[in-house]
């Protein structure tokens, strides 16, 4: 997109990109957190749970971006060398925001659904197997404890 605008890699740009960062890593580990919560604290199953998981968060997190993304926008009514120097850097947090919220709607989800543990349990043999089956058996007994 950036590419279309008239705009290059440079410091200003990826010093947007880095900014953005942060928040897609944000995006996703909320993602992941609610859906883990609704798979091991409600016990839904696990499709349930990301379906349920993506879309509890689906309008607060589209909330944040688009507040994120307006901060951004204004840079681009800059006049002057200012505009000069801020406009790459609003234009690459604005487009990596917006991707952010795509990724973390679309992409984690099925992560989170490929890589979960119950997909993994299957795909095991021999003494990873017995790990995850050792897990098992103690993961009651340390909540236990913890309460």
């Amino acid at each position: 997109m950036l590419y279309f605008l008239g705009e290059t890699l440079n410091t200003m740009t990826l010093g947007g990109l880095a900014l953005a960062v942060g928040i897609l890593v944000d995006d996703s580990t909320v993602t992941i957190e609610n859906t883990h919560r609704l798979w091991t604290e409600e016990g839904m199953p696990l499709s349930e749970a990301t379906l349920h998981g993506a879309a509890e968060i689906a309008m607060p997190t589209l909330v944040s971006t688009l507040a994120i993304s307006c901060v951004f926008t204004s840079v681009v009514f800059l006049d002057g060398p200012a505009k000069y120097c801020s406009r790459p850097l609003g234009l690459a947090v604005v487009f990596a925001m917006l991707a952010s919220y795509g990724l973390s709607r679309t992409l984690t989800p099925i992560t989170i659904g490929c890589c979960s543990r119950t997909n993994v349990a299957t795909r095991m043999t021999g003494p990873r197997r017995l790990l995850l089956a050792d897990d098992r058996r103690i993961r009651p007994r340390l909540r236990a404890t913890a309460r």
